[in-house]
């Protein structure tokens, strides 16, 4: 059975929680202040870019220097090492800019040859 969503009301002032949000105002208190779910609160903050997706502890300016360093030729684990960051997060990064990390790598896929176990002797 599908879950009903609740629709901010018609007279929602987005401006009006935005500015509310900015001057330190808990979201739990906006959202009760205006008549909406603080989810719904939080997803319209997103939205309207007043609030960032929990877990973007990079500002955006760090992310778009990392890309412009990518597309100056270094490469992922170099620009990762650089600035101690994980290189999974360089890579997400560059693939929500539009580009494949992937593509530069000049990487043969070896399978490691691991230690065979010596057998029980009888």
């Amino acid at each position: 059975m599908p879950v009903a969503r609740k629709k901010p009301p018609p007279n929602f002032d987005i401006e009006a929680a935005i500015s509310d949000f900015q001057s330190g105002m808990y979201e739990y208190k906006i959202a009760e202040k205006y008549n909406v779910s603080p989810a719904t609160l939080s997803k319209m903050l997103i939205e309207a870019g007043a609030k960032h997706k929990r877990g973007s502890r990079f500002p955006p300016s760090f992310v778009q220097q990392v890309i412009r360093e990518y597309q100056a030729g270094d490469g992922v684990q170099e620009i990762a090492e650089r600035y101690r960051i994980h290189k999974s997060n360089v890579s997400r990064w560059l693939r929500l800019a539009g580009f494949n990390p992937l593509e530069r790598k000049n990487v043969k896929i070896v399978k490691p040859k691991g230690r065979r176990k010596a057998r029980p002797s009888r």
